[in-house]
Formats: structure tokens, C-alpha cells, sequence
């Protein structure tokens, strides 16, 4: 059985992270903007910050200096790692992929200065990334752009306003670009696979509104609330590889569960509907037949 890769629901394939028990992830869609599907429904884990980080959810906890490594299909725990942080820190408030290596802002639980750091995933060993303060609030969240190498960064709500920064990943060194117009307040930033930067809405006026976000003129766009959404606090993008995708329903084993969810589905566009088992788009005679020939074989 093959494995098939597959994005959230939008093009900028973008999870949400909802801080509000039993704090789930959901898919979300940056043009309707909404979530649609829970991708882990009851996480019961308080955080400040999750990433997708080498096909695994990465979750910080905020009462605890503990790292969670989730799988990203089932949201079983598959690691918990002890986090060993610099003096005067001790929580992960944001949280950055580049290549092999996964970025922070730390800080003091209750607000201080955010300063960029890189995690040892191995040892939990917290490592500042230089020697420069950072900025004088808590990082809300941090994103990088591939095509142009940048790190950016921006400031959680007890800063005021959202900023946008740009970190220099050698020396640590923050610089303030400008706070965005219109004025807002944020938590979460993250490049879509789309090439756009979101952020998500941290206010009475904007909480569980998504925000699409111009670098270059620092324009915030309001795209509007992701319904559902409890207390959307930290987001992030990729692509989630489902290793057995005969197995519609997750039960473990391909069986009757699975023909029945793509017969209920059949003829539906995927997603929302389930049973897409090939990515084609659409629930067909091709998933139904993929499912018959994989019928009574188990999954991991």
C-alpha cells in the first residue's frame, strides 16, 4: 500500500491550532477562511506553539518545559521531550522549520523578552542563536521564506500592536520592519505553501480571524473568522503523508468500515468527503477498487 501525501484542506496548506480544551488541530482553508476537518480532536494539551517539523507535530506546553512529538494521522503521543532551556526562559512561544533544523522564540512564562533559539531534538537541549536580546515582548509566532531566506518574526499581543521583524539566524539580532497597518494584535505567523505569510487575529475585536500579511509594503489583510474555532492561538503548514490511506476510516485495518465510508461518499469531492484514496479529487470506482485490492491488510 502506497502512501499518499496530502495538504490541508487549502492550497496554503495550513493548520490551526484551537488553545481551548480539548484543544484540537484543524485543517483550515485560507479562502473561505475556515477549518473543516479536525485533524486531532482532543489533544488536552495547553500550548502556546505547534510546528509541522519532518512529518511530525511538534507541540511546546505551557506548564511544562516539555517538547510533544505527535503523529500527525492518528495524534498519538510519540515522544514527550524534556526541554533543558538558557537561564531566565522557560517556555517556547513560537516555533520555525528551516532544512533540519527547528527554531524558537523562548521567554519567561507571563511575558519577557523574546530571543531566537534552536531545539536539539534528541537531547532537548534549548540553544540561544547568539547573544542579542531579541525583542522586548514574547514572540507570537515566526515564519521563514525559502525563496528569499528570511526569517520573520512577530510580536505576541502583550506587545501591542503586531510588528513584523526579520531575525538574522547567525547572531540572533531582531530588527523591527515596521507594525503592520492596520493595526492589530497577533499570535501565530507562518508561509503558507502558498508564498503568502498568515497570521492569526489575538483581541477581543479579532480572535479566530486569520490575516494574510504583505512583507514588503507591511499591509495586514482581515480575511475573515475561521468558525468553529474556539481560541485560535498558534498555526502552521505542510504536508501530512497518510501512510496507509486504504484505511479511510482509521480503524486500523482495511475492511467493510472503509468500502462503507466510500460507498456513503461515493461520487463526492475530496475533501470534505472522506474515501479519496488515490488524490484524484473526487470519491470513485478508482478508491473503491484500491480498497478491494488492499482488503483485509493492516495498518500501522
Amino acid at each position: 500500500m502506497a502512501a499518499v501525501s496530502a495538504y490541508a484542506v487549502g492550497p496554503a496548506g495550513l493548520f490551526v491550532y484551537d488553545g481551548s480544551f480539548p484543544n484540537r488541530i484543524w485543517e483550515a482553508d485560507e479562502s473561505i477562511p475556515g477549518v473543516e476537518n479536525v485533524r486531532i480532536t482532543q489533544l488536552g494539551i495547553g500550548s502556546p506553539e505547534f510546528e509541522l517539523h519532518e512529518g511530525f507535530f511538534y507541540v511546546s506546553q505551557s506548564t511544562s518545559p516539555t517538547l510533544h512529538k505527535l503523529d500527525p494521522i492518528t495524534g498519538a503521543t510519540v515522544s514527550s521531550i524534556a526541554l533543558t532551556f538558557p537561564a531566565g526562559n522557560n517556555v517556547i512561544t513560537a516555533m520555525e522549520s528551516v532544512g533540519p533544523t527547528l527554531y524558537c522564540g523562548i521567554t519567561t512564562l507571563g511575558g519577557g523578552n523574546g530571543r531566537l533559539a534552536t531545539v536539539d531534538l534528541n537531547t532537548g537541549v534549548v540553544t540561544l542563536v547568539g547573544s542579542a536580546l531579541g525583542i522586548n515582548s514574547p514572540l507570537g509566532g515566526l515564519a521563514y521564506d525559502t525563496n528569499t531566506n528570511t526569517m520573520y518574526g512577530i510580536n505576541a499581543r502583550w506587545g501591542g500592536n503586531a510588528r513584523l521583524y526579520t531575525f538574522n539566524l547567525v547572531t540572533g539580532v531582531a530588527t523591527i520592519n515596521s507594525t503592520l497597518t492596520p493595526t492589530f494584535q497577533a499570535t501565530g505567523l507562518e508561509m503558507g505553501l502558498d508564498g503568502v505569510l498568515y497570521a492569526l487575529g489575538r483581541s477581543a475585536a479579532d480572535d479566530n480571524y486569520l490575516f494574510s500579511i504583505d512583507p514588503t509594503t507591511f499591509t495586514a489583510t482581515r480575511l475573515g473568522l475561521m468558525a468553529n474555532l474556539l481560541n485560535a492561538t498558534a498555526i502552521t503548514s505542510g504536508i501530512v503523508s497518510q501512510p496507509c490511506p486504504e484505511d479511510v476510516d482509521g480503524s486500523g485495518a482495511v475492511d467493510l468500515g472503509d468500502i462503507s465510508a466510500v460507498l456513503f461518499n461515493f461520487g463526492q469531492a475530496a475533501p470534505p468527503a472522506q474515501g479519496d484514496v488515490d488524490g484524484s479529487g473526487l470519491v470513485d470506482l478508482a478508491d473503491l477498487s484500491a480498497i478491494l485490492f488492499a482488503f483485509g491488510q493492516a495498518c500501522p
